[in-house]
């Protein structure tokens, strides 16, 4: 059943790699990799320069767990640390390597599952994954994985769902009754359908404050910060969500949560 499970993660992401929607440029060209990492720190994540660290790991072997397209890795390139990186996803692997080609950058790339690291125990200096690992069966397995790669004293940087207002009161309320979907199908359910651009994700766990770190016991010390909500709910009316979207987050953050952990 598990590897049943993966199998069917694993297609689902083949088809929809992360930020490609961000750019409506030529698929592959420069110009299409430079919209997105504008449109990534300074409209969707303006805070995640700052919090991934990008500047001040060289030198230092950096693991990204899930690369996606390659944005956030080829930051902790050019600011000199070596470079590591693994993603489920064959499609993944092969545009992540093309796009640090095209910069003149390197980096060792691999297909991998999050729950079971090809790597040495004690190996990295920092482990990144932003937005990865509440997508995998077991979390918790994958938060062992990265502790154990980690060299004593190396960081692991995680970004995980929070449980905000759009997981308690908009999902069940727009589409839970006012659609009639909690009639018809398991909460969790219900979230997966909404959840991600294209909707249907296979998993999609969210968790509170309490449950994420509680994840990290293993380690020396753990801190955790949150961030804001979802910025739209999609594209019809986009002026007045996204004014909807940013009063919710100022009442109710904590759409995201990275967790910053010592081993």
């Amino acid at each position: 059943m598990i590897e049943m499970q993966k199998s069917i993660i694993k297609t689902y992401w083949e088809k929809r790699l992360p930020q490609r929607w961000y750019s409506n440029k030529k698929p592959g060209t420069k110009e299409y990799y430079d919209e997105i990492t504008f449109k990534r720190y300074n409209e969707h994540f303006p805070y995640l320069e700052e919090v991934a660290e990008f500047n001040k790991h060289a030198g230092e072997k950096v693991l990204e767990v899930g690369v996606g397209i390659g944005t956030d890795l080829l930051q902790y390139a050019k600011y000199g640390s070596i470079c590591y990186g693994i993603d489920l996803t064959e499609t993944a692997i092969k545009i992540t390597k093309k796009r640090f080609k095209m910069y003149g950058l390197k980096a060792q790339l691999q297909v991998a599952d999050c729950e079971n690291l090809p790597f040495d125990n004690n190996f990295f200096d920092l482990v990144y994954s932003m937005g990865v690992l509440h997508h995998t069966n077991d979390t918790q397995k994958g938060v062992n994985e990265v502790y154990r790669v980690l060299k004593p004293g190396g960081k692991a940087i995680i970004w995980l769902y929070g449980k905000d207002w759009w997981y308690y009161f908009f999902v069940p309320i727009y589409h839970g009754l006012l659609q009639g979907e909690l009639f018809k199908m398991p909460y969790r359910k219900m979230i997966n359908k909404h959840k991600e651009i294209e909707g249907n994700c296979p998993i999609a766990r969210h968790y509170t404050p309490k449950e994420a770190i509680a994840m990290f016991t293993k380690f020396r010390k753990a801190d955790l910060y949150k961030h804001r909500g979802p910025a739209t709910l999609g594209n019809r009316f986009l002026v007045l969500n996204r004014a909807f979207c940013k009063i919710m987050n100022k009442l109710f953050p904590g759409g995201g949560m990275t967790i910053k952990a010592i081993k």
